[in-house]
């Protein structure tokens, strides 16, 4: 017995009693939260999986975003400081943040979820120092060179 029929008064017949079907608003609802769950874990994922950072022998390049591109580049004479942060999963998982702090930021620009970070990080300032060696070795030949003439 339900709730209508137990609760009758004397004399009142039941002529019509309606259930509510529960799944539309149910799927509706859960539809939505899903999509909300969704949809910015899929931007999130596009816009990792389409960032791109490269260390050239003169520059730091980076390009990151989906819909809107944002590219930052920076010679290499330029980077004051280089550093990297991995929590515990990205200990497991080798990745985490790399920051790059050049002479026209005024913060740290940091690049999440790269790959082997510390290798990241060891490369820049491998190439930073290659970069002044062959700075100086340049301005050495100009100085020798404006000299034997």
């Amino acid at each position: 017995m339900s709730y209508v029929t137990d609760n009758l008064r004397p004399g009142e017949r039941l002529i019509l009693e309606a259930k509510i079907v529960a799944w539309p608003p149910v799927v509706f609802s859960l539809f939505w939260s899903w999509m909300l769950v969704f949809i910015p874990s899929f931007i999130l994922l596009l816009r990792l999986i389409k960032t791109e950072l490269g260390i050239t022998n003169k520059r730091v390049l980076v390009k990151a975003g989906v819909l809107s591109t944002i590219t930052k580049e920076a010679t290499l004479d330029k980077v004051q400081n280089v550093s990297f942060n991995q929590s515990l999963f990205g200990k497991i998982f080798n990745y985490g943040t790399v920051s790059i702090q050049t002479a026209a930021s005024s913060g740290r620009e940091g690049l999440r979820g790269i790959k082997a970070p510390k290798n990241v990080r060891e490369t820049l300032l491998e190439q930073m120092e290659a970069f002044r060696v062959d700075q100086l070795r340049e301005q050495a030949e100009a100085i020798a060179s404006s000299m034997r003439k």
